[in-house]
């Protein structure tokens, strides 16, 4: 995929110990962001809003079946500021299911492309050969978003859906692969790094 951005975003895996920055994530973006990213609606009260972001955070992580991944705030270290998940469909796990929000501020600075990238190279890592994005028609980011990917094929599904092949992400999964190999061939496993 093009990268629309200037920065290089350095995307993290998130587990259950970013819950609550993952709550406060959710917490930034407007009901209807929060109804275009879940497809559902959210309560108005800021309290109940909470609530229902607490316990919709916490079923991603008890269910186990998608892998939360995020990019933090270069000013505080805690806040992300973009957000996404993928995971294999559970009716052909070749194929990820994939979805993605940026708080309002940090839009349109790369975050989305480069949330997408590192799903697409980790799904690809875990054998997954397409991407899915399934969206409302009224999603204008995200329709943005796959004009610019390569590769896309619509599909006609209860939702607006689309995919895209992993397979430009093959290139990309050996150099990782090649880079990391060389940084454990340089350090000495008695724990004396080796000089580079």
């Amino acid at each position: 995929m093009e990268s629309t951005s200037a920065f290089n975003w350095s995307v993290i895996s998130l587990t259950e110990a970013h819950l609550a920055s993952l709550v406060d994530h959710y917490m930034q973006l407007s009901q209807d962001d929060l109804r275009l990213r879940f497809f559902v609606g959210s309560p108005s009260s800021p309290d109940r809003r909470r609530e229902w972001t607490t316990s919709l955070v916490t079923d991603m992580f008890k269910r186990k079946t998608s892998r939360q991944l995020g990019v933090v705030d270069p000013a505080n270290g805690n806040a992300l500021i973009g957000v996404a998940s993928w995971g294999p469909c559970s009716k052909d796990p070749k194929i990820a299911d994939f979805g993605v929000s940026v708080v309002p501020a940090w839009r349109g600075k790369g975050l989305t492309e480069a949330l997408m990238d590192q799903a697409c190279v980790d799904a690809f890592q875990n054998g997954c050969t397409t991407m899915r994005v399934e969206y409302l028609y009224d999603n204008a980011a995200v329709q943005n978003l796959l004009r610019r990917m390569h590769d896309v094929v619509p599909l006609k599904w209860g939702l607006h859906a689309t995919t895209a092949s992993l397979k430009p992400y093959e290139e990309e999964v050996g150099r990782q692969l090649t880079l990391l190999a060389a940084l454990l061939e340089a350090v000495d496993l008695s724990g004396t790094p080796a000089k580079l």
